[in-house]
């Protein structure tokens, strides 16, 4: 996917998906979400979507709501 769409495109679609990936739901549980693509969208919201951005925080806000908080949630956003 990555030859295909290069990879932030490759990351945008992995993050556009409706259901979570068997990778994604391994991080979760090894408490290393901020290893997740959504994650990545998050701390580098201008190099995506506002669809791939909103994606991906609805899906971390999941994970505060669970209980599952990573060093992504929450933090400002680096400048690229």
């Amino acid at each position: 996917m990555i030859k295909r769409h290069g990879i932030i495109g490759a990351v945008e679609r992995a993050v556009n998906r409706k259901r979570e990936t068997v990778g994604y739901t391994a991080l979760i549980e090894m408490g290393m979400q901020d290893f997740a693509f959504e994650a990545v969208v998050d701390r580098y919201p201008n190099l995506f979507s506002p669809e791939a951005v909103a994606r991906a925080r609805a899906r971390m806000e999941k994970w505060t709501s669970a209980g599952q908080t990573g060093p992504a949630i929450g933090k400002a956003s680096p400048k690229i």
